[in-house]
């Protein structure tokens, strides 16, 4: 699951930046949703979240304010 390499991949956004994860099963996209959402709020302070589902799969994207 993308959410062992949260910290890494939430360190290396820049301010303005987005961080998109795909590949997400429709069913495990709240949970990363959240998950990171949360992991992203603490590290940046601010975060918009959206996302788009495709059939069973998903996407999730973060964009640093």
């Amino acid at each position: 699951m993308l959410c062992i390499y949260a910290d890494e991949l939430i360190q290396s956004i820049k301010p303005g930046g987005v961080l998109v994860l795909s590949g997400i099963l429709i069913k495990e996209q709240e949970t990363v949703r959240d998950f990171f959402a949360a992991k992203c709020k603490e590290s940046w302070g601010k975060v918009e979240v959206d996302g788009r589902t495709m059939g069973e799969w998903s996407d999730v994207a973060l964009f640093r304010i």
